[in-house]
């Protein structure tokens, strides 16, 4: 297989990507290096919109979305720092988690059960604050 060239932003943000799912069972780094991944590719993508690179690098966004949106389940929702970064890591692919929600049921309730329980420990926690 003859390896694509590709621009240094779209390698930059993949690695990031990558080193996102090398520091999965860290919630922190995870969130980080995925933004930080996700925010490079746009960024160029926004600079460059004819890229040749495009399709290519958000094939590759979507395919880690995939990845994080799996990772749900094995969220303490009550770690509220995690909940909060995967929701912002979820707001900046919004594109793709909206496909991905549509089209693969299997991953439907991962994205179903994370908000319902986070939505539900706030409210919960708003209650006993008013008490």
């Amino acid at each position: 297989m003859i390896k694509k060239e590709l621009p240094p932003d779209i390698e930059d943000g993949i690695n990031f990507l990558e080193k996102a799912e090398k520091n999965a069972d860290n919630h922190d780094l995870f969130n980080d290096y995925f933004s930080l991944g996700v925010d490079i590719i746009h960024g160029y993508l926004e600079d460059v919109p004819d890229s040749p690179s495009r399709t290519f690098a958000e094939n590759r966004i979507q395919a880690h979305t995939k990845t994080l949106i799996r990772r749900l389940p094995s969220i303490y929702v009550e770690d509220m720092g995690s909940y909060f970064g995967y929701q912002v890591s979820l707001i900046k692919v919004t594109k793709y988690f909206e496909r991905i929600y549509s089209n693969e049921p299997d991953l439907r309730a991962n994205i179903e059960n994370f908000f319902d329980e986070g939505f539900e420990i706030e409210i919960n926690n708003w209650i006993k604050r008013k008490k």
